[in-house]
């Protein structure tokens, strides 16, 4: 009889990371083809500054929209409806940005209304997924870094592809309808996958209490210090397509750079649990600064064609792998069953807040000091954080971490 059950469960356990991954696939297939909106923008001649406006104006509703969603999972106990709901409305909104008369006097100010709304649902859609996958590895067992390294592999093959194939041949438009079609079939998915819901504690249902979050000192001083990296971060990717045409490298390349920065993100994923159970989380996570850290630097003094510009993409790439391996991790582990969703989407909504500052101020700063000089201040800020993160590390080094608990 035991047996029988072992048997079931381990069926059980096939079935979810059969679907999850097909999930994580079909996503960042998906999140690849939504990565073209400021090359759409600036395609109809829009100037930097309008761009980091208005990717200031949607990090600010940002702020609003992963805060909402996270506490609305937590208090109807469901991840996997929230996201249900924030993709119908994302693949909705964004895919019809392709249909908006772009040549019309008021076009600049139709977008500058228009995105950010479109983005109010597409922000939190990441944070969703990945609290949904990282909540569904944990309460089946499955290796959160081998599910999400597929996601590296089909983003980079669907960066590529854009790239080579879709963007020279149907347009950047045929992206947002892409997205749309790419969402549909993600809903679809995400529906036969069962819901990672917090259990009841003596049939009544979890207290939330945000204040707990807050008295923590660890969930705090993350939080300002992803307030302070995400300002770089932010910016480093809103006008990397801007740094290639100062560097004379053609916009279709910035598929292949992507694709090259989520492929060197599957080495870190895939040997991610290795390093969580060799070194805590808060040393990964400084690890990842350094090296983003470093790439933005490479970009500001050494980079200076597509050929030079590889290696730091290579960095970026580990950076980010490692980053993605550590901080939903960092964020689970630190956070109370029950406000977990609360916890990610506060850390989401902060990160957003370092968007409004980094894409407002960036492209003024960009069109003040150049490009090259743009990612040496971005390097600046990076390191910044990474000092302020070690300082808190030290400082709290007499204060018990729950993240220091090794998987």
């Amino acid at each position: 009889m035991n047996h029988k059950v072992y048997e079931l469960l381990h069926d059980q356990q096939s079935r979810v990371m059969i679907r999850l991954c097909l999930l994580i696939a079909v996503f960042y297939i998906a999140w690849a083809f939504a990565q073209y909106q400021t090359v759409y923008l600036q395609g109809k001649g829009m100037s930097s500054s309008y761009i980091g406006t208005l990717n200031a104006i949607s990090s600010m509703l940002a702020i609003f929209a992963t805060t909402l969603w996270g506490i609305i999972a937590d208090r109807i106990n469901s991840i996997k409806k929230t996201f249900i709901i924030v993709s119908v409305g994302s693949g909705v909104l964004y895919g019809l940005i392709a249909f908006l008369p772009a040549d019309f006097r008021y076009a600049a100010l139709m977008f500058m209304i228009y995105c950010p709304l479109a983005n109010f649902m597409k922000s939190p859609m990441y944070i969703q997924m990945d609290n949904f996958t990282i909540r569904t590895c944990a309460a089946h067992r499955i290796n959160y870094g081998v599910v999400r390294s597929i996601g590296s592999l089909t983003f980079s093959l669907s960066s590529v592809l854009l790239s080579a194939w879709v963007i020279p041949r149907f347009g950047v438009p045929s992206t947002f309808v892409l997205f749309f079609v790419l969402v549909l079939i993600t809903i679809g998915i995400t529906l036969r996958i069962p819901d990672p819901v917090v259990e009841k504690r003596n049939g009544q249902k979890p207290k939330l209490d945000p204040k707990v979050l807050f008295r923590n000192y660890f969930y705090v001083t993350f939080l300002i210090y992803a307030f302070i990296v995400y300002i770089a971060f932010g910016a480093e990717f809103s006008f990397f397509s801007y740094y290639l045409a100062d560097k004379g490298i053609k916009i279709t390349n910035l598929g292949l750079v992507l694709a090259l920065r989520a492929i060197m993100e599957m080495p870190m994923l895939l040997i991610m649990q290795k390093l969580r159970h060799k070194f805590p989380l808060k040393w990964l996570i400084l690890t990842a600064s350094c090296l983003i850290g470093l790439e933005c630097l490479g970009l500001g003094i050494i980079a200076k064609d597509m050929t030079s510009i590889i290696p730091f993409m290579i960095l970026f790439g580990l950076g980010n792998g490692v980053n993605i391996g550590t901080i939903a991790n960092y964020l689970y582990k630190l956070a109370p069953t029950e406000m977990r969703a609360t916890a990610h989407s506060v850390y989401g909504a902060c990160t957003a807040l370092s968007g409004v500052i980094g894409n407002f101020c960036g492209g003024f700063v960009l069109r003040a000091v150049g490009a090259s000089r743009f990612y040496l201040v971005l390097a600046g800020i990076i390191f910044s954080a990474a000092v302020f993160f070690f300082l808190t590390i030290f400082f709290g080094r007499n204060r018990q971490n729950p993240a220091d608990v090794k998987d």
